[in-house]
């Protein structure tokens, strides 16, 4: 991973560009965040936001808790962005 970028309310993520899939912390998140989860009910976490909507992680068919981003936007700046804003000497 050689990105990295600040996630709104969560804090510092690592990103791969190429990857299929992004990791959270569990243990981070319930540091931030409400966190449920009910085997029996739903076998799903629920993270409950401030806005009082939750993001939901289901279990994969192999076993992986995801959740569909499909209508998040997410802003990455990369290292090598930050470093082309300055100059050899300043660097």
């Amino acid at each position: 991973m050689n990105k990295v970028g600040d996630l709104a309310r969560y804090g510092t993520v690592w990103y791969y560009e190429d990857g299929i899939a992004k990791f959270l912390s569990l243990n981070i998140v319930k540091k931030k965040y409400h966190v449920t989860y009910d085997s029996t009910a739903s076998d799903c976490f629920e993270v409950h936001k401030d806005d009082c909507t939750k993001r939901v992680f289901k279990p994969s068919k192999k076993g992986l808790l995801y959740s569909s981003v499909n209508n998040d936007i997410v802003l990455v700046i990369t290292i090598e962005d930050k470093i082309n804003k300055y100059s050899v000497r300043e660097y």
